[in-house]
């Protein structure tokens, strides 16, 4: 759970560039493991959980964002309608 706290953090384009960083590590370890040279091979495993936390949470912030504009948006149809009745 710590990992995601910090990650929480983090904004769009440094959640952007944390994704690339572990998918350019995940490139790595899947060639050392076609060659047989992964010492560790549960790091796979741990890796492909961090890029999945890292996805989940740029998808929240872009359907937080989503559902605040369409909130704001029907909130201003609201107010609008109500503006025109009242004269």
């Amino acid at each position: 759970m710590k990992a995601m706290q910090t990650l929480k953090e983090l904004d769009r384009s440094e959640l952007d560039s944390k994704l690339k960083e572990l998918r350019k590590e995940q490139f790595a370890l899947r060639a050392q493991k076609s060659t047989g040279s992964l010492e560790k091979p549960a790091s796979l495993s741990v890796l492909r959980r961090q890029i999945a936390r890292v996805l989940t949470l740029i998808s929240m912030n872009d359907t937080k964002s989503k559902s605040f504009k369409k909130k704001n948006k029907k909130m201003q149809k609201t107010s609008i309608q109500t503006e025109g009745g009242e004269q």
